[in-house]
């Protein structure tokens, strides 16, 4: 047999032996003490739960009286390692707690003098230790499966001395650090077009022109009056495959204007059908049915002004017939009050389905052509911005997927 490798690929200088196994439990003890919060209502605990750590990872801050089961107490720097659904792999680093802190007895919270917690963390949330746990898991099914808390102590893991794993830990941190830094970028950029789509389109902010003067009065037009609707292309398996660019539901749905280039699906169709189906620069696409309302006639804009397409038959699209800036209605299409028109002329139940002659009656204010460009300029920049925060993430998450394979064993 293969002798089984004992070091990682990639190691920081000065360190050379090998890592030894071992089993969890050789590394770190559990904090087993119990509290009642029911015992003191009126005391503010800080709990460690399942939701907080799906939501934000952040404690939730609660009266004792609003925990119906004993806590488990969390007096130091612990990390916490989920029992339930080891799938999720909701490990939980905790620094420095303070007072009052507890977690679920979902959790096993475990501490170390011996042991780096960065480090651990990292090999906790390992797919090698997540699937000796999911092989020792019971239960009624796959989202109530859980570990004893033996099981988690016994697995065996891989660890070089403490001072190598301060380094890995450090340095995992380290880029886990700066990935939340662009998360936390795009997450408020997102609120700021958010905010921005709120205040442009209730008109609480207005653009002057390049002399400074004041734009016309918005005019409230039917969407009827600016384009003419026509559902997709519905063909046969056989139409589908190669060729013309065909775009779906899946491209209405994208945050992304839609591109040639972004367009998955491809159809096989004669010159007169793909004359009849064809989309072009500042045509508009709406989803027809939807499973949820908050869905229903979803929308986006073709923006390629070089390559053509298709569109299939779950999509509806807006034949451009009078000028209106393309980049601006597809802001203006997703302004909540719009939205929100939507959402009433949507009908069904099962199925929520929304008709060319519903939209043709859809009422949306538009500002002159020369604000409907700075508008959507304005609204652009913040996109660019959001999609380079995207792409930094990305890149890190990438680093350190290649990181991970090449610095544990």
């Amino acid at each position: 047999m293969e002798e089984k490798r004992k070091a990682p690929e990639l190691r920081f200088p000065g360190f050379t032996d090998d890592w030894e196994q071992r089993k969890l439990g050789e590394c770190c003890e559990q904090l087993t003490a119990t509290i009642d919060p029911q015992q003191t209502p009126n005391k503010i605990f800080k709990e460690y739960s399942m939701p907080a750590y799906d939501f934000q990872k952040i404690p939730d801050v609660v009266a004792g009286l609003t925990m119906n089961s004993s806590r488990k107490v969390i007096d130091r720097s612990c990390l916490l390692i989920n029992k339930l659904n080891v799938r999720k792999k909701r490990i939980w680093k905790v620094e420095n707690p303070g007072n009052n802190a507890v977690c679920s007895a979902e959790f096993v919270p475990v501490y170390s003098d011996k042991a780096d917690l960065s480090f651990l963390q990292y090999v906790v949330c390992n797919d090698k230790f997540t699937n000796y746990l999911e092989g020792c898991s019971s239960g009624t099914s796959n989202s109530q499966k859980r570990v004893t808390p033996e099981v988690i102590m016994d697995a065996r893991i891989m660890a070089p001395c403490k001072a190598e794993q301060q380094k890995i830990g450090a340095f995992f941190s380290m880029l886990d650090k700066a990935i939340a830094l662009h998360q936390s970028k795009e997450n408020l950029l997102r609120e700021l077009k958010k905010g921005m789509l709120q205040k442009i389109f209730s008109q609480e902010i207005r653009f002057k022109d390049d002399n400074g003067q004041n734009f016309p009065d918005w005019e409230n037009k039917k969407l009827g009056e600016l384009v003419t609707f026509q559902n997709g292309f519905n063909g046969g398996k056989e139409c589908f495959g190669t060729g013309m660019p065909l775009i779906s539901v899946n491209e209405v749905l994208s945050d992304s204007p839609v591109f040639h280039d972004n367009i998955k699906g491809k159809a096989n169709i004669d010159d007169e059908t793909q004359s009849r189906f064809l989309v072009e620069y500042g045509d508009i696409l709406f989803q027809r049915s939807s499973e949820t309302r908050e869905e229903a006639g979803s929308s986006n804009v073709y923006l390629d002004k070089s390559h053509p397409a298709i569109f299939g038959g779950f999509v509806i699209r807006g034949k451009k017939k009078e000028n209106y800036c393309p980049e601006f209605i597809r802001y203006a299409l997703k302004a909540e009050f719009v939205r929100h028109e939507i959402f009433k002329l949507a009908q069904g139940a099962q199925h929520i389905n929304i008709g060319q002659d519903m939209l043709s009656t859809l009422k949306v204010d538009f500002p002159s052509i020369p604000e409907q460009k700075k508008i959507a300029n304005v609204l652009s920049d913040i996109e660019k911005r959001i999609t380079a925060e995207q792409k930094k993430v990305s890149s890190l998450q990438t680093m350190k997927k290649g990181f991970l394979q090449k610095m544990f064993v």
